[in-house]
């Protein structure tokens, strides 16, 4: 592994930090904020190509349990659980 790369621990830690700073009243955040979240954790390549539109509706989506339109950091964490 490259000494330049993000452990997946530090990975995990930046994107819930990134997270933590989007969702600044504590509501949850929207998609909009979602794709800024991991291009900031992840860098702008993590979003890019014809179908990352796509990839991050289907994310959103599939995070969003209750489905209210929001990410609750509930909802987020889980995405790390294994």
């Amino acid at each position: 592994m490259s000494e330049n790369r993000p452990s997946p621990e530090e990975l995990k830690a930046k994107v819930i930090q990134e997270f933590k700073a989007a969702d600044t009243d504590g509501t949850g955040i929207t998609q909009d904020q979602l794709r800024e979240v991991l291009t900031k954790a992840y860098g702008p390549e993590y979003l890019a190509g014809a179908d990352a539109e796509r990839r991050l509706e289907q994310t959103f989506s599939t995070l969003d349990r209750d489905k209210n339109k929001k990410l609750d950091y509930n909802e987020f964490v889980k995405a790390f659980e294994v």
